[in-house]
């Protein structure tokens, strides 16, 4: 993988339940967690958090470690409970270019 392009990693067991973001049709209710990338470069996550910052997508770093070894910085939006605002901020970013995003359903 080139070093300027995001790391996708497998989903982990657990807390979520992950699927490809659908474009068009709304999610059922619940809680969203939207992926948006994941990085092995704490300075690539964040640099990803900024341009999401200007598009006016408010997102976080998260630092996983796995296996006790590798350390990941997932990009993520949410929780969002709404299913009409988690479409529109999936919409939003696909017309900004960022179009490989994972929808997480936060099991409660």
């Amino acid at each position: 993988i080139p070093a300027d392009e995001p790391a996708r990693q497998a989903p982990r067991r657990g807390a979520t339940e992950a699927q490809p973001a659908q474009p068009s049709a709304l999610p059922e209710a619940g809680e969203y967690v939207i992926q948006v990338a994941s990085f092995r470069s704490q300075g690539d996550a964040e640099a990803q958090r900024a341009q999401l910052a200007l598009i006016g997508v408010e997102a976080r770093v998260e630092t996983v470690t796995i296996d006790s070894s590798q350390t990941w910085y997932r990009v993520r939006i949410g929780p969002i409970s709404d299913p009409a605002r988690v479409q529109s901020t999936v919409t939003r970013l696909r017309e900004n270019g960022i179009t490989d995003v994972m929808l997480m359903r936060v099991r409660g």
